[in-house]
């Protein structure tokens, strides 16, 4: 099933934006980008990891995760913002 490789892959990518906090975020963000990339560039990116995160997820490392995707798409993070602030 999707959702479950996906939900997979959202743990891992919220580890590794938790393993990246103590450094500033610098470091290897691989898994933050095969995310990104497994989503697409959409203006509802922000919306889209909300129906596979984990039960035991952190808003931290998910609110963090965001944060970084702003710095990676296009519009610097101007739908992200807007659908946060939806």
């Amino acid at each position: 099933m999707l959702t479950t490789s996906r939900t997979a892959l959202v743990q891992a990518t919220l580890d590794e934006v938790a393993a990246l906090r103590p450094t500033a975020f610098r470091g290897d963000d691989e898994t933050v980008l095969r995310l990104l990339g497994e989503y697409g560039e959409t203006s509802d990116v922000a919306e889209l990891p909300w129906a596979d995160l984990p039960d035991t997820y952190r808003r931290e490392d998910a609110a963090d995760l965001l944060n970084l995707w702003a710095w990676r798409t296009n519009d610097n993070g101007a739908d992200i913002m807007r659908t946060l602030e939806r």
